[in-house]
């Protein structure tokens, strides 16, 4: 076994300077290393900060090519408008016609004497505007007026219908089939409300407001429990259909 008592002094001490300088070695790695990494994180840091700049400076550059180009387009914007303005000025230099315009506008809106009644001139001039189209002004107004076919249409305007075809309409009913299903009496006030008649889907009519044509003035009722008609109808080439109103139970065909 051996001990410290059996050692020289001077292997002892050596043994010490080889120690000290083993610890001084390893420091100094260590704090290299730390210097190292503090230098990469600081070249990095620094590379980050560039590219931050240049990011920032081609942003702004797009910025400003963005409010370049949108300053153009009002430019040239303005210069069109400028162009239509000029153009326009120049044609109302034509002054025989524009005097032809003016005079016929207030021709038509200024009365010729001053001495006619106010109320005579606001109702030839302006209220003629409002009416309803009138059959036999020689002027022919779709949808509102249409060739004749049946009660329809205006003929002295617009002619007579050509496109007409003459269809036979077979109607029948039967409430009885109802009867003993309903309490007394409702079977007939049933027949009372169930109405039909024969329609034209027009949607130029529909669009403005204006009723269907349909063949019937009146809905057409059934007189008895048990009804069959024949109708025959001339009607115009189109879109027919027949119209059934309160046919709670479906039977009407």
């Amino acid at each position: 076994m051996l001990t410290t008592e059996n050692v020289p002094g001077n292997v002892s001490s050596g043994c010490t300077r080889r120690t000290r300088r083993a610890s001084l070695h390893v420091q100094s790695e260590l704090a290299k290393r730390n210097h190292w990494k503090e230098a990469a994180g600081h070249k990095t840091w620094t590379e980050a900060h560039k590219l931050f700049q240049v990011l920032g400076a081609v942003l702004d550059s797009l910025k400003i090519r963005q409010r370049l180009r949108l300053f153009y387009i009002v430019l040239v914007t303005d210069i069109l408008l400028l162009l239509f303005y000029v153009t326009f000025m120049t044609i109302q230099f034509e002054r025989s016609r524009s005097h032809e315009l003016t005079s016929s506008i207030t021709m038509a809106v200024v009365p010729p004497r001053f001495d006619v009644p106010f109320m005579d001139w606001l109702k030839a001039q302006v209220l003629e505007v409002w009416i309803d189209p009138l059959c036999g002004d020689g002027f022919c107004q779709t949808p509102y007026e249409f060739p004749s076919f049946g009660r329809f249409g205006c003929e002295s305007d617009c002619g007579t219908a050509i496109d007409v075809t003459p269809v036979l309409i077979y109607v029948q009913a039967d409430f009885l089939e109802i009867k003993d299903t309903l309490p007394a009496g409702w079977a007939d006030e049933l027949r009372k409300r169930v109405s039909w008649n024969v329609c034209m889907h027009d949607t130029a009519r529909v669009s403005r407001g204006l009723p269907e044509t349909c063949w019937f003035s009146q809905e057409q009722h059934f007189e008895q429990l048990r009804t069959r008609a024949l109708k025959w109808l001339e009607l115009k080439h189109g879109e027919w259909y027949m119209r059934i109103s309160n046919d709670l139970f479906e039977v009407v065909q």
